[in-house]
C-alpha cells in the first residue's frame, strides 16, 4: 500500500510523521511526502521520497501561511501532482493542514491526521474542568468555528460539496479527517472515553535526525559534570505576552546549576551571560537530553515528549498554539510544573507568573528529588517506551487504507 504524508515544512510536523512512515517502510509498504523544499535534505537523509512541488518544483505548506486560502490551494495542487505521480492509497496530514483533507475529498482517498499531544478541539463533554478556565469553552468553540470556516471555504473554491449543518457534531469534525493519530497515551491524556471515535493514541512518535558534533557545546557540558543540567527550550511571544528569559537568567546566573539553553527568535548578548549558560539558537534534543536532570520549555508537543520519554521533569512556560493544552494535559497527569505569564483565552498578560522569584522557586522544585513530578514522568517513560513497540499507527494507517473509513473501535497502545 502506498501513503503519501502532506505536512506543514516545520520540524514538529514533519518528524513525527518520518517516525510514522518509518513504521509503515518496515511493514513493506510504499511512503512519500509533499512538504516544503527546506526539508528535501533531511527526508533524503532519511531515504524517505519528498515528491517536488511539480517538474521545477516549488515551495508549498509553509507553517505562517497554513490558514491562507492561496497557501492551501498551493497545498492542494501539490498534492494533486503527488497523486498523479504515485497514486497514494492513504493521505496522511496534520491538525492545521488543510489541504490533505480538502484533496482526500477531491480524489475520494481515506485521510489521517497526526495530532499533537493534545487534541486541540471541542469535544460534546469536554468543555468544563479545565484550568484556566476562564474564558475556555468561548475560546475552544471560536477556534473550532474558524478553522472549520477555513476549510469550507477552500472546498468551495474547489467545487467541492460540504454540509456546515453537520459542523456542530463535535464529535464527527472534518477538521480529524476518518482517523486522528492523537500522539498520547492514557496515562497523559486522561479522559480517553471522551474523544471521538475516530481519535487514537499512538505514543510519542518521536525522530530526529542523527545530531553532528557539537566539540564547543560538549566541552561546555564536560566542565561541570557534577552539577545539575538544565535543558530550556525558549520561544518569545508576540507583542504584549511576558518574556521571561530576563528573569531565568536572573534566577539562575551564578548558581550551581548549568543551563543549556536553544534560544531563537530574540536578541541575546551572549557575551553578557553568566559562565553557566550556553546559548545556540538550536541545540538538538540527542544533544543535551540524555545528560539533563531537568527541562523548561513552552509546551509544545515534540519538546515535552522528548523529556518525558527519558523521564525528565518539566517547567512549561505556554504563551500560544497547542502549549496550553500540552501543558494542562501534562500538569493533570502529574508530570510538569506550569507557569503561565499569558492566559490565551481571556488575552490577560500575567508577569507576576515568571518573575525571578517565582522562576528561582519552581526551578528548586524541579531540581529536588522529593518532587513528586519525578516519580510520575518515570512511570511515563516506562509507558512509553512499551507503546513504541506496537508500531500502533502504522497498524491503523494499513487498516485505514483497507477499510477507506475510521474504525469504531478506539485503539490505544
Amino acid at each position: 500500500m502506498r501513503f503519501l504524508f502532506c505536512t506543514l515544512a516545520s520540524h514538529g510536523y514533519v518528524y513525527p510523521a518520518v517516525n510514522i512512515a518509518q513504521q509503515l517502510l518496515q511493514r513493506g509498504h510504499e511512503v512519500a511526502f509533499v512538504t516544503g523544499r527546506s526539508f528535501a535534505e533531511v527526508l533524503a537523509e532519511a531515504e524517505i521520497e519528498r515528491i517536488p512541488f511539480g517538474p521545477k518544483d516549488g515551495d508549498s505548506f509553509a507553517k505562517r501561511f497554513f490558514g491562507n486560502s492561496a497557501e492551501i490551494v498551493r497545498q492542494v495542487k501539490h498534492i494533486s501532482y503527488a497523486h498523479d505521480y504515485f497514486d497514494p492509497d492513504v493521505l496522511i496530514g496534520t491538525p492545521l493542514t488543510f489541504g490533505p483533507l480538502v484533496a482526500a475529498r477531491k480524489f475520494q482517498l481515506p485521510v489521517a491526521t497526526i495530532g499533537y499531544a493534545a487534541y486541540l478541539w471541542p469535544t460534546t463533554n469536554s468543555l468544563s474542568g479545565f484550568l484556566p478556565t476562564s474564558g475556555r469553552e468561548e475560546f475552544f468553540t471560536y477556534r473550532h468555528s474558524r478553522m472549520l470556516s477555513i476549510f469550507a471555504e477552500i472546498c468551495d473554491l474547489f467545487g467541492l460539496t460540504v454540509s456546515r449543518e453537520s459542523f456542530s457534531d463535535l464529535d464527527n469534525t472534518p477538521l480529524i479527517g476518518d482517523m486522528h493519530l492523537l500522539r498520547s497515551l492514557p496515562e497523559l491524556q486522561g479522559d480517553v472515553d471522551e474523544l471521538p471515535e475516530r481519535v487514537h493514541l499512538v505514543g510519542d512518535c518521536l525522530w530526529e535526525p542523527p545530531a553532528k558534533i557539537d566539540t564547543e557545546l560538549e566541552a561546555w557540558l564536560d566542565k561541570s559534570p557534577e552539577e545539575p543540567l538544565l535543558y530550556v527550550q525558549h520561544v518569545s511571544g508576540g507583542e504584549g505576552i511576558p518574556d521571561y528569559w530576563p528573569n531565568l537568567v536572573g534566577a539562575m546566573g551564578g548558581q550551581s546549576v548549568r543551563v543549556a539553553a536553544a534560544v531563537n527568535q530574540i536578541s541575546v548578548d551572549i557575551a553578557s551571560l553568566p559562565d553557566n549558560f550556553f546559548v545556540r539558537p538550536n541545540i538538538p534534543y540527542a544533544s543535551v537530553l540524555p545528560k539533563a536532570s531537568a527541562v523548561i520549555c513552552a509546551g509544545t508537543t515534540n519538546s515535552v515528549l522528548h523529556p518525558l520519554a527519558l523521564g525528565l521533569p518539566l517547567l512549561l512556560i505556554p504563551i500560544g498554539g497547542e502549549q496550553p493544552d500540552v501543558a494542562h494535559r501534562c500538569e493533570q497527569a502529574g508530570m510538569a510544573h506550569c507557569l503561565y505569564p499569558f492566559n490565551v483565552y481571556t488575552r490577560e498578560t500575567m508577569p507576576e507568573n515568571v518573575t525571578v522569584s517565582m522562576l528561582s522557586q519552581t526551578i528548586q522544585a524541579l531540581l529536588s528529588n522529593d518532587d513528586p513530578v519525578r516519580l510520575k514522568v518515570q512511570e511515563m517513560k516506562q509507558a512509553l517506551a512499551y507503546g513504541r513497540d506496537q508500531a500502533t499507527a502504522a497498524v491503523l494507517l494499513e487498516q485505514l487504507a483497507l477499510e477507506g473509513s475510521y474504525t469504531s473501535q478506539k485503539v490505544t497502545c
